[in-house]
């Protein structure tokens, strides 16, 4: 049987990135940091923000991040 990590979780002072894998080659990631809500919260785009967040992380964050394309799901739960 080939031996896979399914599950990763990366941790951060106030921020943390999760990725795993959902089969058939596709990961899926969710990448949080605590801030406080804002009217325009991404001016220059959600990846550009991210990178900016995570982007001095683990090669494999960045590679995530950098990888995804816009016009995959790229939606924001923004809770208080």
């Amino acid at each position: 049987m080939e031996e896979r990590t399914l599950y990763r979780v990366f941790l951060g002072l106030n921020q943390y990135f999760v990725a795993s894998d959902v089969g058939h080659g596709k990961m899926q990631w969710y990448a949080f940091h605590g801030e406080p809500p804002s009217s325009d919260p991404f001016p220059e785009g959600k990846k550009k923000r991210l990178l900016d967040l995570f982007g001095n992380w683990c090669d494999e964050v960045i590679a995530l991040i950098s990888e995804t394309t816009k016009h995959m799901n790229t939606e924001y739960l923004r809770k208080p």
